[in-house]
Order: structure tokens, then C-alpha cells, then sequence
């Protein structure tokens, strides 16, 4: 029984051989086909014209691309520096703030100074 399943599975193994090796062929056939009318589209007036207009509308992506790029970069400087001076004003105001704070002290010894210089 085992020597009839083997003659099947090298019978079907082969088979199987000689499907892939048709296909393959019909592919590369198929594949040199698709090549050779692209030649000849690619050749014609028509396929002029048309790879003339991929390539305004390729070059016309490109253009949007780059300027859409420098308006973010310039976004993110503009977002960069606003945070900055933000930063700043608020440094600001905390100092000015210590400096209002500072200054009644000062006040109050400069004038427990002059005091005691007078008595």
C-alpha cells in the first residue's frame, strides 16, 4: 500500500512540477507582453502627451510640497519664538515682582539707619 501511495505522491509531486514550470513561462511571457505594449504606447503621440502631463502634475506636487514644508518650518520658528518671549515676560514679571518686594524693606532700613545716625 505504501509503494502505490508513493508512485501517487511522485506522480503528483511531478505534476506539480510541470504546472509551476507552465506558469512561470506564461508569466514571463505575459510580462514581456505588458512590456512590449508599453513600448509601444510609450512611443506614440498619445503616450507623449501623457507622460508630458505626469510630469507637470509630478513637478506641481513637488512645488506644493516644498512650500507646504516651509510654511511648517516657519510655523514652528514663529511658535518657538513666541514661546520665548513668553518665557521672558514671565521672568520679567517674577522679577519685578521681587523687586517690589525688595524695595519697602529697603526703605524701612535705610530709615532705621538715618534714625539711629541722628540720635
Amino acid at each position: 500500500m505504501s509503494d502505490k501511495l508513493d508512485r501517487a505522491a511522485g506522480a503528483l509531486g511531478s505534476a506539480l512540477g510541470t504546472l509551476e514550470e507552465a506558469a512561470a513561462a506564461a508569466g514571463s511571457r505575459i510580462q514581456q507582453g505588458f512590456t512590449e505594449a508599453a513600448d509601444i504606447v510609450s512611443d506614440s503621440t498619445v503616450g507623449k502627451r501623457v507622460e508630458k502631463r505626469a510630469h507637470t502634475v509630478k513637478t506641481s506636487i513637488t512645488n506644493k510640497l516644498a512650500t507646504a514644508k516651509n510654511s511648517a518650518e516657519k510655523r514652528t520658528a514663529v511658535k518657538k519664538k513666541a514661546t520665548a518671549s513668553s518665557a521672558n515676560k514671565s521672568v520679567a514679571k517674577k522679577a519685578t515682582a521681587a523687586r517690589k518686594k525688595v524695595a519697602p524693606v529697603k526703605k524701612v532700613a535705610t530709615a532705621k539707619k538715618k534714625a539711629a545716625k541722628s540720635k
